[in-house]
């Protein structure tokens, strides 16, 4: 059996982990494996017990939380290569959103789920940077950036609302407070600028709790997936942003979608950026990000 490590974030989702994580603890158990579980008590500690982990010779780690837990491990592991066997990394989802885990084939039932981290066949995927920051799913900027801020602010003071309710109004009150700046956006080389509404580069297809907002992304394929509206009227704004929900908006000729290995973003007004729903600023002028194919390894 392999050597199998939990990193459990017990804030996730309202709590909802916790639930999910002794069930799963209970199915491993059952298939003769005991798990070394450990609990994150502060921001970036998974990405301190991933390292260790892949240090102790953890060939499967298991994430019990939401992408902000899952951005930090990948984070932990892509931060210092080489160190140690590499683990490959399987998702308990528990949190508020869960987009990342939406690209990976895994079944729901417990019991099936404790074998399917087992057995499946490490599989390598895409990851990129971002400054000094490693992006898994999803970079977002501008109004992309303004949800996340609201949905993180909503988490923190509104506690009973969770999963799309915290997104549908953090999505509303963004709606009347963001300002389109001006940027300029270069891809592979080739750049132009333009005022932005929102800018959001993927490597996955969902991002914000329900929108596939790059559809034809996939996480295997070496290159970073972007969704582009420019500036335009609320009104406007307001007839795309609902067929994101099915990624229709990619259809939409108001709408710039592409596809590159780099992206080189920089506009004289302060903007802030979201990384797999994680706010990582809220006031820089340039951003570099670059597509690492085949950086890490999941299961699924």
């Amino acid at each position: 059996m392999p050597n199998v490590t939990i990193i459990a974030n017990p804030a996730a989702g309202h709590g909802a982990a916790q639930v999910r994580l002794s069930a799963l603890a209970e199915a491993l158990t059952a298939l003769g494996v005991a798990a070394e579980t450990h609990q994150t008590n502060r921001p970036g500690h998974a990405s301190a017990l991933a390292q260790a982990a892949r240090e102790h010779g953890c060939e499967r780690l298991i994430v019990a939380g939401g992408d902000g837990t899952v951005h930090e491990v990948a984070h932990g592991l892509l931060s210092e290569p080489g160190r140690g066997l590499e683990p490959a990394v399987g998702i308990l989802p528990s949190g508020t959103g869960s987009d990342f885990v939406k690209m990976l084939n895994q079944p729901e039932d417990i019991g099936a789920l404790a074998r399917f981290f087992l057995e499946t066949p490490p599989r390598r995927i895409d990851a990129a940077r971002a400054g000094d920051r490693y992006m898994v799913n999803t970079l977002g900027i501008g109004f992309d950036a303004q949800v996340g801020i609201q949905a993180r602010n909503l988490r923190r003071d509104a506690r009973f609302l969770r999963g799309p309710a915290v997104y549908g109004l953090a999505l509303a009150r963004a709606l009347l407070s963001y300002r389109a700046p001006p940027m300029t956006i270069g891809m592979d080389g080739a750049a132009q600028t333009l005022g932005v509404a929102m800018l959001t580069i993927n490597n996955g297809i969902h991002s914000g709790g329900s929108f596939q907002l790059t559809p034809g992304a996939r996480i295997d394929d070496g290159v970073l997936d972007a969704c582009l509206v420019p500036a335009m009227s609320r009104f406007t704004f307001m007839q795309i942003v609902p067929k994101a929900a099915s990624g229709a908006h990619a259809r939409d000729p108001r709408v710039r979608m592409a596809r590159a290995k780099r992206f080189e973003i920089s506009s004289a007004r302060p903007f802030a950026v979201q990384i797999d729903g994680e706010i990582v600023a809220e006031a820089t002028r340039q951003l570099t990000v670059e597509a690492l194919p085949g950086a890490w390894q999941v299961l699924g």
